[in-house]
């Protein structure tokens, strides 16, 4: 027999998925979140009689399941599904990061994200670049080749099409890399961005210099550590704008969750 078309490829197909799935999360006591009809939450309380919320997080049919007792929670979707071997336990990867629980600097465990094998994979990319170019790695200890350095300065020859292609490919990279988690590249990054229709030679040399930069600190991660920070002193209050705007009252939902657990500043 010869296959002329799947059936499992209808455009209603995901749509019929995700109704099934949400139809089968809602009937395990979670309700989805307004602001985001993908993320569940169920009220839920600990047994020292803290109250706070259990999370399902879903994409397509991958779910992070967050609780303090997320067995049960899995138990209950494996007898409704078939989930593949292996794959229930904690997250290792987050949208190409690494996730691992550590120690803070406050001495709490606490989960911590990072991106040493997206970098290193990255170079690899560059690495093929180099190569080809007839380039050599160096060793620099800043983002920038210089501190003064000024890409909107910068008069040197614009690049070909092909080259133009290759620096928005890596500017790309970088760019994945601030939204993961880089932020001592981010500011670097965004300056040379504004230069991706037509970058010139010395964006380029730039943008390789960055990648020499995360290839000799590849190791960084980001510690969420729940401790309330403390800043060593008072914020002074100013109220110069409150002459031009009138102070208006946060406006909340009638129909709001109930806040529980923990406060969180950020």
């Amino acid at each position: 027999m010869i296959i002329e078309r799947a059936l499992y490829g209808l455009k209603s197909s995901d749509a019929a998925w995700r109704q099934m799935l949400s139809d089968s999360i809602k009937k395990m006591g979670f309700a989805s979140c307004k602001g985001d009809p993908d993320l569940f939450f169920k009220p839920q309380v600990k047994g020292d009689g803290i109250r706070y919320y259990e999370y399902l997080l879903v994409y397509v049919d991958d779910i992070l399941c967050i609780s303090h007792d997320t067995a049960a929670i899995m138990d209950e979707l494996a007898a409704r599904y078939r989930l593949k071997d292996g794959s229930v336990g904690p997250p290792e990867r987050y949208l190409g990061a690494d996730t691992k629980i550590t120690q803070a600097i406050s001495g709490l465990e606490c989960w911590a994200m990072s991106l040493d094998s997206y970098v290193r994979e990255a170079v690899k990319v560059v690495e093929q670049f180099h190569e080809s170019d007839g380039r050599k790695w160096n060793k620099p200890m800043t983002p920038f080749p210089r501190l003064n350095y000024q890409p909107e300065l910068d008069d040197s020859s614009l690049l070909e099409p092909e080259l133009i292609s290759r620096y928005q490919q890596l500017i790309g990279i970088l760019r994945w890399s601030c939204e993961l988690g880089r932020l001592d590249i981010l500011l670097e990054v965004s300056l040379l961005s504004a230069f991706s229709a037509a970058p010139r030679e010395g964006h380029l040399d730039t943008v390789y210099h960055m990648f020499a930069y995360l290839r000799k600190h590849s190791s960084a991660a980001i510690n969420f550590d729940p401790t309330m920070p403390d800043f060593g002193g008072e914020f002074i209050h100013y109220d110069s704008w409150e002459e031009f705007y009138d102070p208006e009252p946060e406006h909340v939902p009638k129909d709001a969750s109930e806040p529980r657990g923990k406060m969180v500043h950020m």
